[in-house]
């Protein structure tokens, strides 16, 4: 009983009100997992990823900000005379600043 009420619970919330699924994608994540180890871990993770699939895609890829961040980093790390945990100080507090 209580899988069947994880499950609709499961399927409401992302099919039905959330919408960050169609139910094909559901239904085949959720049959793909089965044959794997702990497999409502592994479909939280696959769910989790598909919830945010629109978020990472608006913001990733190639512009100024990204380009501006990733030189910083590669001439801190190339300098060599920094420290490491200096270098991932400064490579967030850029994001944060830039993004």
């Amino acid at each position: 009983m209580v899988f069947n009420t994880t499950f609709y619970g499961m399927y409401n919330e992302l099919v039905e009100i959330s919408q960050y699924m169609t139910n094909e994608e559901f239904l085949t994540g959720f049959g793909l997992v089965q044959g794997l180890p702990g497999p409502m871990f592994s479909f939280s993770a696959y769910a989790g990823g598909m919830a945010a699939r629109g978020i990472l895609m608006r913001n990733s890829g190639i512009n100024i900000e990204n380009i501006i961040v990733m030189l910083l980093t590669v001439t801190l790390l190339l300098s060599k005379k920094v420290p490491a945990p200096v270098i991932v100080l400064l490579t967030i507090t850029a994001g944060f600043i830039i993004g």
